[in-house]
């Protein structure tokens, strides 16, 4: 895969393949081409070597794998040379990569970036976990280590970017590892990206979801919607998903992980993150507020302008909803990783 991505950047420039992906996107090759993207970002961060100018030219295209292939190229440039570095030495490169983006008022782009970080420890440390895990500890918030820790563990699972090799790292009498040997704090995002990577049941897709360890169940909810965005991208698909799981509390993070899969894949395409408002208008009454409390989070992530998030808002045809798209309440990164399905 490494190869084939030199090998397009010598023919075509950059951005014409990243144009010539979104439209593979928009024709419905959602989860096909993550990985490929990954790795043409990758390979032009070697050419360029300006990560905040490739960061600009990235687009939400693949999952947003333009900006996690940008970060790893910086992150395994072979000016870094974390062998001679000290631990203090190798924070202040972490640090750097993506301090740029930790002003913009754009939060997402810095999330990504921050992600991305995760996926290039695992590249530096030839696919140390527990290393990586140690490295995202290095970073200075709570957030930024979870993100992080998920580009790490992205990384770990089969199916990720990694992967022109299968996975050998995994354990066929145990299909919750590595969760059931890593500390507390990395579990939440460890959970989340081993149910990433198993194949549901598309009937009973929240089965899963009642048989691993219960604190973690909430996670695997949220998950389940997050990922069904790959297979469809229609509203009444996506309500049909969320409808397949218990009513209250389970039914809400499903929704919740519908909303976070608009922002993660189409975070910087405004249009098309629209469209989270057309899932929130066929949603049922009681799951609304919720659902629209989430895409008014999404738009304060992704939209600095405020006239354009009010125009985004603006579509919701209840003037309730349409202040709570304006004035969200923000508990939007707490939920993901809530412990419990009470309340």
């Amino acid at each position: 895969m490494d190869n084939a991505a030199q090998s397009i950047l010598k023919k075509h420039s950059f951005s014409n393949v990243l144009t010539a992906f979104e439209q593979i996107e928009s024709e419905g090759l959602v989860s096909s081409c993550h990985d490929f993207m990954q790795f043409l970002a990758r390979n032009q961060y070697a050419i360029s070597k300006n990560l905040s100018e490739l960061f600009n030219q990235c687009s939400a295209a693949c999952f947003g794998a333009c900006y996690h292939g940008a970060v790893e190229g910086y992150l395994n440039a072979p000016y870094h040379d974390y062998s001679k570095l000290n631990l203090l030495e190798t924070k202040k490169i972490l640090i750097s990569a993506c301090e740029p983006l930790k002003y913009d008022s754009r939060q997402g782009f810095f999330s990504q970036c921050v992600h991305g970080i995760g996926h290039g420890f695992m590249l530096v440390s030839e696919w140390d976990l527990n290393a990586s895990l140690k490295l995202c500890d290095l970073l200075p918030t709570d957030r930024e280590q979870n993100d992080c820790y998920g580009g790490a563990f992205m990384e770990f699972f089969p199916g990720s970017s990694k992967s022109d090799q299968s996975n050998t790292f995994l354990k066929s009498d145990d299909p919750y590892y590595p969760c059931t040997e890593l500390e507390d704090r990395y579990l939440p995002q460890c959970y989340a990206f081993l149910i990433a990577q198993i194949s549901l049941n598309q009937e009973k897709p929240f089965e899963y979801c009642k048989a691993i360890n219960p604190k973690y169940g909430p996670i695997c909810y949220s998950v389940v919607g997050i990922r069904y965005l790959g297979f469809t991208q229609e509203p009444s698909g996506l309500k049909d998903l969320c409808d397949k799981a218990l009513a209250g509390k389970p039914r809400s993070l499903c929704i919740t992980g519908v909303i976070l899969s608009y922002t993660d894949r189409f975070g910087g395409d405004p249009p098309r993150l629209y469209k989270m408002s057309d899932f929130c208008a066929i949603v049922d009454d009681e799951y609304k507020t919720h659902c629209y409390n989430k895409v008014g989070l999404a738009l304060i992530d992704w939209i600095e302008d405020p006239e354009e998030r009010t125009r985004a808002c603006g579509f919701i045809q209840d003037f309730k909803n349409q202040e709570l798209c304006l004035n969200p309440d923000n508990n939007k990164y707490q939920e993901l990783f809530e412990t419990s399905l009470s309340g």
